[in-house]
């Protein structure tokens, strides 16, 4: 943090992959600051101490558990940004709990917020509010539920093996899914790619979150991979025209077939401004490929916390 936001300097760190990131303070959003105690030995609990006018989030061995729990960028961000919340929406506030867990726990039981403590100066949080929480059948159900989940957290790794340096921005944005949005996108593609494995055709679908287009298109085991790539740049841009507001558009192609190697193209598109050079591009597009000529839309409703877990 000294480094970039003090002196400006760069930093490089090196991904899992090998590859080298340069990190500039333009690239910074927000800062969080964490310290995770290691040693042997009782730990005096302190969910948060402020420290030269910031916050400094503590940890013991339960940032494991806690890392297992949030295990997307996003929940886990936004568990540190709401418990930060409780300070800067008042002068003071004193937690008292005896362990991490048992705050997550009432974290999760309020809808993954701390709204409800805004209220008081103090909180006593009730030893077992872990154990209670994790528990539950609806705790236990969303798990089950989750599994679908890690589907994208697969097609972040193959974004990120893919050659050039747009995968790298691809990766970022698929990444910024939390674990319920990635069950949601990954129930949308594998939906997809079973109607489209019914029908045996060139398939394609939609699904939007937060400004952000999401393509999928589905094509037979035979189409070359080039021609492939081709027909997800048309959709893609099409999509874009038919979603005025949403800049960002994402494009996922594979093959058809549940029983076949799958290989995946990705492609990042992100037009703030989509003016009439690329509206004419569109509709010619459109028009002479087909794309999008009769939209169906089927609203679906998916919860986060099932009540009849499968288990």
């Amino acid at each position: 943090e000294r480094r970039l936001m003090k002196y400006g300097e760069p930093v490089e760190v090196k991904n899992s992959y090998g590859v080298i990131e340069t990190i500039s303070a333009n690239d910074i959003a927000r800062i969080h600051r964490i310290v995770v105690s290691t040693g042997d030995g009782d730990v005096p609990y302190n969910a948060m101490r402020e420290e030269k006018g910031t916050i400094v989030h503590t940890f013991d061995d339960s940032i494991e558990v806690v890392l297992n729990e949030l295990d997307t960028v996003s929940d886990f961000c936004k568990y540190l940004s709401d418990k930060e919340s409780l300070y800067s929406n008042k002068s003071s506030i004193e937690i008292i709990a005896d362990r991490e867990l048992d705050l997550l726990g009432m974290y999760l039981m309020d809808g993954k917020s701390f709204k409800e403590l805004d209220k008081f100066h103090a909180v006593y949080v009730q030893d077992g509010m872990w154990d209670y929480i994790s528990n539950r059948s609806e705790f236990k159900s969303k798990k089950v539920a989750d599994r679908i989940s890690y589907f994208w957290d697969d097609l972040i790794n193959f974004s990120q093996t893919c050659p050039g340096e747009d995968y790298r921005h691809i990766a970022k944005e698929l990444s910024r899914l939390n674990r319920f949005d990635r069950r949601c996108a990954s129930i949308a593609f594998h939906s997809a790619h079973e109607r489209a494995e019914k029908t045996g055709k060139d398939y394609r679908r939609t699904w939007e979150m937060e400004n952000t287009t999401y393509v999928f298109v589905f094509t037979p085991p035979n189409r070359d991979r080039q021609q492939r790539y081709f027909q997800l740049q048309n959709v893609c841009i099409v999509a874009r025209h038919v979603k005025k507001n949403n800049p960002k558009v994402i494009g996922i192609a594979t093959q058809i077939g549940s029983l076949v190697p799958h290989s995946y193209d990705f492609i990042y598109m992100d037009f703030p401004e989509w003016d009439a050079e690329n509206q004419e591009l569109a509709e010619k597009i459109r028009k002479e490929h087909h794309i999008f000529e009769n939209v169906n839309y089927t609203p679906i409703s998916i919860d986060e916390y099932p009540q009849n877990p499968e288990i």
